[in-house]
């Protein structure tokens, strides 16, 4: 749990709404037209699953997630040669999933898959997401990438039926409907369930209305993740003096929503009262320390200036992901934090620019290229180096 990098949803999310043509076990895949990127664009179809075992990962570029798990599918192609094929169906454009193929060499089969039958068939809101399909055409399981391993694919192979872990997500769940039904005439209110079924991890506070900057909701959260998002901090900050089993996120009995609302005087104490009432209601607590650990630290290059644009003022809405960060009115600091949460570093980030300005950021580059990282990053005359520094951590205890 200490890496996990927890976002508006859990890993990557997606809505691919489930509708009546949603395939299930021992289903036949019906008709249907693909296109190989990797074979010069060469259609393929459903002719094409006979004879071998077929694994299908739903992808995008900016997963990490993804990438490594498609490169565990290449090791088991290796494996069984001729008798499996790895199907590769991105959440990218063509030209994306093209320049993806040039940058990173991954022996598998890239699909474009033009009018996203198969997003129609196989339903899901995070990936990776895989669906395994047996050398008769039939679905043989939806499930986690990490659940296909040699004798699962090799008892196929002989036309033995395995039973898959099976993957299932709410495609259909409102992430936007008030999940505690809280009166909107409410003063303040605060309650705490167990866990939504077949869901990701995400919190709200609502950016205006009634409860606007008074109000924090987290659903599906583990007691870890609750108080990284009271004190906001992540995963790399984490310090454990329990047992790190004990917030296994796979456990259901280890996850709960929470929901504080606050008095519209009380506006500026909402973190330390969410921080409050997690101490109150669980047997772990948090406490706050200072450790020297090496980091990324963002600095500007020797010689250059900032080049960006300047904003008059802070925006919160902004896009941020794996492969991006785009923000209207942004600090340098708030630029670094992006590093960290997004994991895409491995450790801590700090800002040691100097600069407190807001820019306009418009940061894009291609996760499975470094090069791209650091050039991107050089073009607004910045740049990473890790370094030794003594920041502010977050202790877990008992």
């Amino acid at each position: 749990m200490k890496h996990l990098i927890l976002v508006s949803l859990l890993l990557a999310s997606f809505q691919v709404t489930a509708t009546e043509q949603a395939l299930e076990k021992g289903h036949q895949l019906p008709a249907f037209e693909l296109i190989d990127l990797s074979k010069q664009e060469t259609k393929i179809t459903e002719a094409d699953l006979l004879g071998k075992v077929t694994i299908i990962e739903f992808w995008a570029s900016w997963c990490s997630p993804c990438v490594g798990s498609m490169k565990k599918m290449e090791e088991l192609k290796k494996q069984f040669g001729e008798e499996i094929q790895v199907w590769a169906i991105g959440h990218d454009s063509k030209e994306r999933v093209l320049k993806f193929m040039d940058n990173k060499k991954i022996d598998v089969q890239f699909l474009h898959d033009e009018e996203k039958i198969f997003d129609e068939w196989f339903p899901h809101r995070t990936i990776p997401h895989a669906v395994v399909i047996n050398p008769d055409g039939k679905v043989q399981g939806i499930t986690a990438p990490e659940h296909i391993q040699y004798q699962e694919v090799l008892a196929i192979s002989h036309g033995l039926d395995v039973v898959f872990p099976l993957k299932k997500e709410d495609v259909d769940f409102d992430y936007f409907a008030d999940y505690f039904n809280v009166d909107t005439t409410a003063e303040r209110s605060f309650a705490i369930t167990s866990a939504i079924p077949d869901i990701g991890a995400f919190s709200k506070r609502p950016p205006n209305g009634p409860f606007a900057g008074r109000r924090i909701s987290a659903h599906n959260y583990t007691i870890d993740a609750l108080y990284r998002l009271a004190y906001q901090m992540s995963s790399y900050r984490l310090i454990y003096e329990v047992d790190e089993d004990r917030f296994d996120y796979k456990n259901p009995q280890n996850k709960f929503c929470i929901d504080l609302l606050v008095a519209p005087q009380e506006k500026d104490q909402l973190f330390d009262q969410f921080k409050a009432k997690i101490a109150e209601n669980f047997p772990y607590k948090a406490r706050i320390e200072r450790k020297t650990m090496q980091v990324a630290v963002l600095s500007v290059i020797e010689g250059a200036t900032v080049n960006l644009a300047k904003s008059t003022a802070i925006d919160n809405s902004h896009s941020a992901a794996g492969d991006h960060y785009r923000r209207s009115g942004s600090t340098l600091g708030q630029f670094a934090k992006y590093f960290e949460d997004h994991g895409l570093l491995g450790m801590p980030a700090v800002d040691e620019t100097g600069d407190t300005e807001i820019y306009d950021i418009q940061f894009q580059y291609e996760p499975e290229n470094p090069a791209s990282f650091k050039e991107a990053l050089s073009k607004l005359g910045l740049r990473l180096k890790k370094a030794e520094r003594e920041i502010e951590v977050l202790v877990i205890y008992e």
